[in-house]
């Protein structure tokens, strides 16, 4: 959603001064495993290049340091959520992105540029790589999607966040206290093969609607990753539901509970605190947070982005 969202709101400002500019989206299965998978991964994403401007995902970047020895006019933008090695996956991908990063800085390469999701990890790195060039564009909402479902009834559940690898594996044993104390705990999830009933929680996928009014109805939601996220879009759409989150501060996901005023624990135990502390929620709808977030903020952080256009254009 991120890289999808920058791109279009890139395209959309060019086309007031540029009107004949044309846009193109590929995607290919994310699910490439194996060596061989991404070579030929990265063979057609060279053949997509036949452009100016790209904006690729973190294991497509090599290519665009291929295309811009080839081709003066070519700049491009590279979207990484997180760069924390310690997340679980291909060797290969992280030596990938590793060695992308140190070339980009070694050889100060003006013409590609980072764009990160959060102040944090802007400013990680800027700490790393000082002469990588990054931008901040963050995930931005539309919240007139959201604002039908605010009015929906709060009942004693407990959204336990996205399922997923990254979740701290004690949030198991916190849903069976809760379950225990006559809360319904779920995890959501985008894929329909992970759909499970277990007996104190459960897993479910849904449509978007009928995943956002059982989020908007949940007293809380838990951001309990263990691994310094990018940001987190379950959290976010909480917040624009009106719904309490309580959350880890790593990575981008402490700017998003600070940003918000969201709960932000340490550990378990402080998770089982606020929720005890807090059984009775209200809905909290936290205006600022929405209007900083809002779609129509995107010329904003755009800005900085054109300039860096601008000085290098060939």
């Amino acid at each position: 959603m991120h890289e999808s969202f920058f791109a279009n709101a890139l395209v959309q400002e060019l086309k007031k001064s540029q009107p004949q500019i044309e846009f193109t989206q590929h995607r290919f299965n994310r699910y490439f495993k194996g060596f061989f998978a991404h070579v030929k991964l990265q063979f057609l994403t060279y053949q997509l290049l036949n452009t100016d401007i790209a904006v690729l995902v973190g294991r497509m970047a090599w290519m665009a340091i291929l295309k811009h020895l080839f081709a003066k006019s070519f700049r491009a933008f590279v979207v990484l959520h997180h760069i924390d090695n310690r997340i679980p996956g291909s060797i290969f991908l992280k030596l990938y992105t590793r060695s992308f990063l140190y070339f980009l800085n070694q050889f100060n390469i003006k013409r590609i540029a980072l764009v990160v999701v959060s102040p944090f990890w802007f400013d990680e790195v800027k700490k790393r790589y000082p002469k990588i060039v990054v931008h901040y564009f963050p995930n931005l909402f539309d919240p007139l999607m959201y604002q039908a479902y605010q009015s929906s009834t709060k009942t004693k559940s407990i959204h336990l966040g996205q399922w997923s690898w990254k979740n701290d594996s004690k949030i198991l044993e916190l849903a069976k206290q809760f379950t225990e104390l006559g809360y319904a705990c779920y995890f959501s999830s985008n894929q329909a093969n992970e759909q499970a009933k277990f007996e104190f929680y459960e897993i479910i996928h849904e449509p978007q609607s009928a995943y956002l009014k059982r989020m908007a109805e949940a007293q809380f939601t838990l951001a309990l990753t263990v691994y310094q996220e990018g940001w987190n879009r379950v959290a976010h759409e909480s917040i624009l539901l009106g719904t309490a989150v309580i959350g880890y501060p790593n990575g981008g996901l402490k700017n998003l509970l600070e940003f918000s005023g969201a709960y932000v624990v340490n550990s378990i135990e402080e998770v089982k605190q606020v929720i005890k502390a807090n059984s009775e929620v209200d809905l909290k709808v936290n205006s600022s947070f929405i209007e900083t977030f809002h779609t129509n903020q995107s010329v904003k952080f755009l800005e900085p982005i054109f300039h860096f256009l601008n000085q290098n254009k060939a």
